[in-house]
């Protein structure tokens, strides 16, 4: 992807599954270091209330989506319980001209997507501390039907295999101590919370 910056700036994916709280996480670590700029993607999926457009996503129509795909506008995309998400290539630059770190918060399809085509891009996964909190923190959201959330649910056990792929795993359970553990993997603070066996981790949700 010859318009992506190649830069010493750091690029990061981040994937979870939905539940995770990798958003509550993100906010928080981005409120206290003003050099980090998270990625906003572009999705067909309706706006909730308490969302704001061009600020937690770019919503747009699947027509206006489909045509950004054929002008290969983006560096990842890929449909999400029946909804389309993309990050194009020209909000990665702008990003990296205006902050030292930049945090894709995608999910793992999107994830291999960008590591294929993006060297020297770091990738965290967030884990949940088990599954029935997954479940807990997704029923507490209220924002999916019965149907939506056994599909999320069944998604999450997909997503979660794909862990043993990334550089680090980390698992959101104490809230303060996560932001500490997100914080010194993006600063490379500590070194040792690289996880030397991710299978370990992830066995409990599958």
């Amino acid at each position: 992807m010859n318009n992506v910056r190649n830069s010493e700036k750091k690029l990061v994916v981040l994937s979870a599954p939905s539940g995770a709280g990798k958003s509550s996480l993100l906010n928080n670590v981005i409120s206290q270091h003003h050099d980090i700029g998270l990625t906003i993607s572009h999705t067909t999926r309706d706006i909730r209330p308490n969302e704001k457009n061009n600020i937690d996503y770019y919503f747009i129509s699947k027509e206006k989506f489909q045509a950004m795909i054929n002008e290969e506008e983006f560096i990842e995309f890929a449909e999400v319980h029946g909804n389309f998400y993309g990050t194009t290539k020209k909000e990665i630059d702008e990003k990296l001209m205006n902050f030292e770190i930049v945090i894709l918060e995608i999910d793992t399809n999107g994830a291999k997507q960008v590591l294929s085509n993006i060297a020297n891009c770091r990738s965290i996964f967030i884990l949940p501390p088990s599954y029935s909190s997954l479940k807990k923190r997704l029923l507490a959201r209220k924002t999916e039907n019965k149907e939506q959330l056994e599909k999320r649910l069944r998604a999450a056990k997909t997503e979660i295999k794909e862990a043993t792929g990334f550089d680090y795993v980390m698992i959101n359970d104490v809230f303060e101590e996560s932001v500490t553990n997100l914080t010194e993997i993006l600063y490379d603070v500590d070194m040792r919370l690289i996880s030397s066996n991710h299978v370990d981790l992830i066995k409990p949700f599958l």
